[in-house]
């Protein structure tokens, strides 16, 4: 096996489920091996604990005891958990759960893959307390130089509390400025944010997730910014936006 690999368990009580995932991966996601496949809770755990693996691709809903339950049991992890699942309701206990991602069956290959890719990049993290901090302060520095009439307008990013897409303009709401209308599309504006607390929900909204307030799961999924504004979250960028909420919050 290669270094770059990356192992997996499959943990689902139907059948059937696994042979689709396994041949998902097999054809789109070559470097995730899958050392064992499980139908069970407790077959999970059994399967967990001898190979310890990367990953593990996790069934909610099954027999004896679901996903959750198996996590549980298997207390402190070191591996990471993308669960599978036909009900769209389990979104918030994934993310109690820490989950990288939820996928709902039947299985979207461009879902799988994306999960997998996510998988890869928490895995190649900075470790090290030194390399963690060297990003940071780089990040820091910057600041947003943003065109204006009279030329450019310097904006400390932590004083920004989301940004709209205009048409080809876009609004930047401050908490210092009021709103700032610049001639530039949410794009270039998401290329030039460097820190990781921006994401872009959708296709029209980027949010900076230290000013978020609450999350809706109701009516499509929405957030509430510290100015009481409501940003519509786009339905694919659910589960990116679960996984992220997960790893900045602690939730009880």
């Amino acid at each position: 096996m290669s270094s770059s690999q990356i192992t997996c368990v499959l943990v689902d009580d139907e059948e059937n489920a696994t042979k689709v995932m396994s041949k998902f991966l097999e054809s789109y996601c070559p470097d995730v091996n899958v050392l064992a496949i499980a139908h069970s809770m407790e077959g999970g755990i059994k399967a967990i604990e001898e190979h310890n693996p990367q990953l593990v691709f996790l069934d909610i809903e099954m027999p004896m005891g679901t996903g959750f339950d198996l996590l549980e049991k298997l207390g402190d992890r070191k591996f990471h958990v993308v669960f599978v699942t036909a009900y769209d309701h389990y979104a918030i206990q994934a993310i109690k759960n820490q989950a990288i991602d939820y996928i709902l069956k039947p299985i979207d290959i461009d879902d799988l893959v994306a999960s997998v890719e996510k998988v890869k990049k928490k895995i190649k993290e900075p470790s090290s307390v030194k390399e963690v901090l060297k990003r940071v302060k780089i990040e820091e520095k910057a600041k947003l130089a943003v065109p204006t009439l009279y030329g450019h307008k310097f904006i400390d990013p932590k004083h920004i509390v989301h940004i709209r897409a205009e048409g080809s303009y876009s609004v930047i709401y401050t908490e210092n400025d009021g709103q700032i209308m610049i001639s530039k599309n949410l794009k270039s504006i998401e290329n030039a944010l460097k820190q990781d607390n921006f994401l872009r929900v959708h296709r029209s909204h980027i949010v900076n997730l230290d000013k978020v307030t609450e999350f809706h799961k109701n009516d499509g999924g929405y957030l509430i910014m510290e100015t009481k504004e409501r940003v519509e979250i786009g339905s694919s960028n659910r589960a990116m936006i679960v996984e992220t909420l997960n790893s900045r919050l602690n939730f009880i």
